[in-house]
C-alpha cells in the first residue's frame, strides 16, 4: 500500500505542519474534539521544532570539528582560526 507520508523528515515536518494548520477547518465534519486539533498542532509543531534543531545540531558539529581540525594542524599560522558561533535552537 502506497504511503501518503513523506519518508525525509524535513519534508514530513513540512506535511506534519500543513495538515494542522488545515485541521480546523475539517474537525467538524469528521467529529475532532478541540482538544484532539490542539493536540495534532502541538504535536506538528514539535516535530517540526525537533527536525529544525536536529538540523542545526548536525551544523554545528561540522562547524566544531572543523574548527578542533583547523586548531590541531599547522593551519593556525596561516590564518585566524574562528570558533564556530554558539546554536541558538
Amino acid at each position: 500500500m502506497k504511503s501518503y507520508l513523506e519518508n525525509n523528515h524535513v519534508k514530513l515536518a513540512l506535511q506534519l505542519v500543513n495538515f494542522a494548520s488545515k485541521i480546523n477547518s475539517y474537525a467538524t465534519t469528521f467529529g475532532f474534539t478541540a482538544n484532539e486539533v490542539t493536540a495534532v498542532q502541538q504535536d506538528a509543531a514539535y516535530f517540526a521544532w525537533v527536525v529544525n534543531s536536529y538540523t542545526k545540531m548536525a551544523t554545528g558539529q561540522k562547524q566544531w570539528t572543523a574548527f578542533k581540525t583547523e586548531l590541531l594542524t599547522e593551519k593556525i599560522n596561516a590564518k585566524m582560526v574562528i570558533t564556530p558561533k554558539p546554536l541558538v535552537l
